[in-house]
């Protein structure tokens, strides 16, 4: 029977990590296994089991008086999707199984991306002149569990990446809801709706 440990950070699960280097999310970059540099990464045969630790973290920040916030309706660049290096661990008795994980973090990337642009939507739709901002904080939890059900779903699913099949179709479905969102990119200005 194969042991494996899993764990990947939304959040509101992160630990603070501000002053380690981050790799925001862009849609040409791809995860690679140089990227795991936490001291705990290590690819070794005598390991029985393997591991995933993938700091992938959803950002939302934003400060601005009151006027400014009853006037601002396009919150997509204070909603940050980023990849923690020195957070992220991969465990694993050989390269091929280290590979197909390294896989899974940068499908969970994109995930991570996905939701951040369902919430970005979100915010756009439903807040008004004068919304109450801890409704903000209301769509960030919602957006945070489906993104994390998903997340822990996939992973179970693929297998951390050792099922590449199931894994590979999953990544071609996230890729499509992506281009479902094309307004809601961190640099995307949304159309304004006619009325």
């Amino acid at each position: 029977m194969r042991k494996f440990l899993l764990t990947c950070f939304a959040a509101f699960l992160c630990f603070e990590a501000f002053s380690q280097e981050s790799i925001e999310w862009t849609p040409e970059y791809e995860v690679t296994l140089e990227d795991f540099k936490s001291k705990g990464t290590k690819i070794d045969p005598s390991l029985s089991s393997y591991y995933l630790g993938a700091g992938i973290k959803m950002d939302f920040n934003y400060a601005m008086s009151n006027y400014e916030y009853m006037f601002t309706k396009n919150f997509n660049s204070k909603v940050t999707v980023v990849f923690q290096p020195t957070a992220s661990t991969i465990k694993a008795p050989n390269l091929e199984m280290a590979n197909n994980m390294v896989a899974m973090a940068d499908f969970q990337f994109d995930l991570a991306e996905l939701y951040a642009r369902k919430f970005r939507k979100k915010i756009y739709d439903e807040k008004e002149a004068f919304s109450d901002p801890n409704k903000l904080g209301a769509f960030f939890e919602s957006v945070n569990k489906d993104w994390n059900d998903r997340s822990t779903q996939s992973m179970e699913e693929a297998d951390l990446g050792m099922n590449r099949e199931v894994l590979d179709r999953m990544h071609k479905e996230v890729l499509l809801e992506l281009e479902q969102y094309p307004d809601f990119c961190k640099e995307c200005k949304p159309l304004k709706k006619k009325k």
